[in-house]
Order: structure tokens, then C-alpha cells, then sequence
């Protein structure tokens, strides 16, 4: 974009770059073109306990739950329990120590990963608890917990092989689960999805209530560029987030014997962050 349509304010020079780029947003971070999807998936979640939640690559799964989903169940008095990556590296204090479970270790290391030093759990009593166990162990301050799995496709990329350590999780997952006062979210790329399915008579509801998660449209991707500039005290005119929108959508189709560009229905998160941030840096100085 070569005349990005950005205008500074005076009082404005210098001022922090609201576009994380390439990063996900994060916890405290305003989110914005994804009001109604985190409207959606907060009250089906609450209704529903249990959530299967996918959309394609980049289209801003992390983001969503963080800096969206969690401070909205907070506020609905929910105890949003640290993220949960499966794919967490064990630490080296591990020292060799036989894992029963690498999936379940990873779970236990990211649920202790914000707790108080003096209340975490050594490394030996973390490899002999089980999810269920664990949790009951916890303080939840008369809320209820929700646990949030991110990017659960790990399950299956880190090892294929490993099917009885994937039963064995998941069969843990589904006695933590079984207590009706605990609530979960599974985020997953949705081409992963079917491989779920030797699995689902593990987990209470067999992952029935599922929320797709689509790219931004034109209308939100034009929320996602203009507002947090704006925010800042700079204007980011219409016609040059139309134009960067179309630049963004743009796909090759083909039509006969030849091929066209031609205006897609959707804009990539992920790509339309790290171009505004490029643009911010460039112009505001």
C-alpha cells in the first residue's frame, strides 16, 4: 500500500502500535470485527458446558480466546483456568523422571503455569495425579472453572503413533468432565477434526456442540482496521481500508481456460495485522 490513507493527529506522534501483527492478541488487548462471535461462542459455551471450537488456519483462534472469550467469562464470573497447550515442553526439572502421560503432564504443567510458586505441585506429584484429582485440589473461590485447550490439534501432530496415550488422555479428560460443574473449550484447526472421531465416546457429549470460527469478512475486517487506529487518534480514511481490504481478499480463480483475480468473500486475520502494522510503522512516526 503505497498511500495507506492514514492521518496523525498532532497530539499523537509516537505513539504504541495498536496492531500486534504476526502475534496473537493477548489477554487485556481490545479484539475488535469479532463482537459477535465472541457474543456467540461465550453463551453457547455456558449453555452447552462443553465445546468443540474450529475454524481454518489463521483465522485467529488464539486471539479470540484470550483476548475475547476469557475476559468475557470472566465477567460472567467464571474462573478461566490458564490455557492448556498438550504440546507444553517438559521442563528440565522433569530430569528423566518416567512420564505415565505426555499429553496429561503437558495439561497439568499449563494449569500450574500462573498458580502461586508456593502452591504448585512438585514435578513427582504432577506425574502420579490424575486431571479429575487435580482439579478437585484447587481453590475455585465459589466460581466455576472453565478450561480452555488451545490449539488441540497437537493431540494428534506431535505423534501419531501414540493412540493408547491419546486414549488414556482423553479418558481422563472425560472423568475431569463427567463433574457437571466444569466447564470446557477445545480450539482446533478443523481439518484435524475427523480425527477425533475414535475418540468420542470418551468425552461427556462427544463433542456434539461445535462453533466454527470463519475469516474476517469485509465489513469486520474493515472494524479490525480502522477502529484501533482510530482509538489512538489516527484516521484511517474509508477508502484506504477498502482498498486494503480488496488487496487482502483478493483471489486467483480460473475461468475456462484462463485465470482471473478476482474479490473474495474473506480477509485473513493474521495477514491484515501484519500489514496494518507495517503501515503504522511506516506512517506514524
Amino acid at each position: 500500500m503505497t498511500n495507506p490513507g492514514l492521518a496523525a493527529s498532532d497530539a499523537v506522534p509516537g505513539h504504541p502500535n495498536p496492531y500486534p501483527g504476526p502475534r496473537s492478541f493477548r489477554y487485556g488487548e481490545r479484539i475488535y470485527g469479532r463482537d459477535r462471535e465472541i457474543d456467540q461462542l461465550s453463551d453457547v459455551l455456558i449453555a452447552e458446558r462443553i465445546v468443540l471450537f474450529y475454524s481454518p488456519s489463521g483465522a485467529g483462534k488464539t486471539s479470540l480466546l484470550e483476548a475475547g472469550l476469557r475476559p468475557r467469562l470472566e465477567k460472567r464470573d467464571f474462573e478461566v483456568l490458564p490455557t492448556v497447550r498438550v504440546g507444553y515442553v517438559p521442563p528440565p526439572s522433569l530430569n528423566g523422571a518416567a512420564v505415565r502421560n505426555r499429553y496429561l503432564l503437558s495439561t497439568l504443567l499449563s494449569l500450574e503455569e500462573d498458580r502461586p510458586s508456593d502452591q504448585q505441585l512438585g514435578i513427582s506429584e504432577l506425574l502420579d495425579i490424575g486431571l479429575s484429582d487435580y482439579l478437585d485440589r484447587l481453590d475455585h473461590n465459589h466460581r466455576d472453572p472453565c478450561i480452555l485447550f488451545d490449539q488441540f490439534e497437537e493431540l494428534f501432530t506431535l505423534d501419531p503413533t501414540d493412540q493408547e496415550q491419546k486414549v488414556d488422555f482423553l479418558h481422563e479428560v472425560g472423568i475431569a468432565l463427567r463433574d457437571r460443574g466444569r466447564w470446557a473449550l477445545f480450539s482446533m484447526r478443523e481439518d484435524f477434526i475427523a480425527q477425533l472421531d475414535p475418540y468420542l465416546h470418551l468425552v461427556p457429549t462427544r463433542f456434539s456442540t461445535r462453533y466454527r470460527l470463519d475469516l474476517l469478512g469485509a465489513s469486520a475486517a474493515e472494524t479490525a482496521i480502522r477502529q484501533p487506529a482510530e482509538e489512538a487518534g489516527v484516521r484511517f480514511s474509508a477508502a484506504a481500508a477498502d482498498r486494503l481490504i480488496d488487496d487482502l481478499r483478493r483471489v486467483r480463480v480460473k475461468r475456462g481456460a484462463s485465470v482471473t483475480e478476482e474479490l473474495g468473500p474473506y480477509v485473513e486475520p493474521v495477514q491484515l495485522q501484519v500489514v496494518c502494522r507495517q503501515l503504522w510503522s511506516s506512517v506514524v512516526v
